[in-house]
């Protein structure tokens, strides 16, 4: 059985933006393994993929104005993970594969969780401690500011 994620607050980055996204990627990644026979497989991983991409560009774009020391680290394992998924959806495409393998979805989920909860928090603890949670005018995310660290639980 393929247990899906349930959001944490824990997870939360405090970054507004960011969060909100990573709660979508939570509901999409949950989705593939959804027996909803309106949507094809190969389009919830499509969407998937499409918000994977809005999101990495988002936060690299985040990472950069913020001068993130672990920058080029972190954009080569959105590479990654985004070779992978189109590489699933290839399979998709060309009928090599007509589901999502428990295999896959295990690995999806554990690539979440080291990704987008551990590597992210990284980051966020950087942005805190070196900008006090201040976004510059200039920066991808000031207008989505939300001022407020997460609580450690």
């Amino acid at each position: 059985m393929n247990e899906k994620l349930t959001w944490q607050d824990n997870w939360l980055l405090g970054i507004d933006a960011l969060d909100d996204e990573h709660r979508e990627m939570v509901r999409l990644i949950n989705r593939l393994v959804d027996d909803d026979e309106r949507v094809s497989i190969q389009q919830r991983v499509s969407d998937l993929m499409e918000h994977l991409h809005k999101h990495f560009h988002r936060e690299e774009a985040f990472l950069r104005q913020i001068n993130y020391p672990g920058y080029s680290n972190h954009q080569r394992e959105h590479k990654m993970e985004i070779a992978e998924i189109t590489a699933l959806l290839h399979e998709l495409e060309s009928e090599k594969r007509t589901a999502i393998t428990p295999a896959f979805f295990q690995n999806l989920k554990y690539w979440f969780l080291n990704h987008a909860v551990l590597e992210d928090k990284r980051f966020s603890d950087f942005y805190f401690r070196e900008y006090k949670g201040d976004l510059v005018e200039n920066m991808p995310l000031a207008q989505e500011r939300s001022g407020n660290q997460p609580n450690d639980t």
